[in-house]
């Protein structure tokens, strides 16, 4: 008897070739499988949309491989070719072991909230979140850069609890100068809203300024077209601020 696990989702259909050399299955997330009926290696997978486990809030294009990039298993994200109807990768954001769900006992995932790209696609920032409501809820701020050898994105800096409450926004200014080290901006419920950089020498993203409004919680953010000004919604209250002071 042998066995192939961690295929990444329940099965629903499973198909075998005449002379049992092949092996189709199907799953719940929308991808095919063919393996080998003599080694149980994957040959090929075909994947198209996933169904996603946590909705995010908005449809995320990614400029540089023009994908729809959003949830589908809990803390990874897909790169998807609508053109296409193909998957062409997955960026796995917060690296969690999946384990099955007991009758009795409710499992709490770490889950991608957030995900942004820089006017070009060579930098990505993700806001993962998880909330187990019994022990202190975990929040990370990632910045990620494509590499372009392995043609996907690679974890750059992390920030732990990049925001004293939950982060709403999350997004790259457009670059006012060309040529000009990238910046972006994070908001959250604490009020506070915060300019990140990346350093040249080190070419890690650090804090570089904080901003807030009458300790009033943030709601959403957004910069004008040419990154000039930088739109920041109190509640009712509508704020503008200059990104470069």
């Amino acid at each position: 008897r042998q066995f192939l696990p961690r295929l990444g989702a329940p099965i629903t259909n499973v198909a075998c070739s005449a002379d049992d050399m092949s092996i189709v299955v199907s799953h719940t997330d929308n991808v095919i499988r063919l393996i080998s009926g003599v080694d149980l290696n994957i040959k090929h997978t075909i994947q198209g949309l996933r169904k996603a486990s946590y909705l995010s809030k908005h449809l995320v294009f990614d400029p540089r491989t023009q994908a729809l990039v959003m949830n589908c298993m809990p803390g990874v994200l897909q790169f998807y070719l609508p053109r296409d109807d193909k998957t062409i990768f997955l960026v796995d954001v917060v690296k969690q072991n999946f384990v099955s769900q007991t009758d009795d006992e409710k499992l709490y995932f770490t889950q991608v909230q957030h995900v942004a790209f820089s006017k070009t696609g060579d930098w990505m920032a993700t806001v993962e979140h998880r909330n187990d409501h019994c022990t202190t809820e975990e929040t990370r701020l990632k910045f990620w850069i494509f590499d372009t050898c392995t043609q996907s994105y690679s974890v750059n800096t992390i920030v732990d609890a990049p925001h004293s409450q939950s982060v709403v926004a999350v997004q790259f200014q457009p670059a006012v100068v060309p040529g000009t080290p990238p910046r972006a901006i994070t908001a959250g419920l604490d009020g506070k809203f915060k300019m990140w950089s990346v350093q040249q020498v080190s070419t890690e993203w650090t804090c570089q300024s904080i901003g807030y409004y009458n300790d009033m919680p943030c709601v959403s953010t957004v910069f004008s077209e040419d990154g000039t000004i930088l739109a920041v919604a109190y509640e009712q209250v509508l704020t503008l601020w200059k990104p470069e002071t």
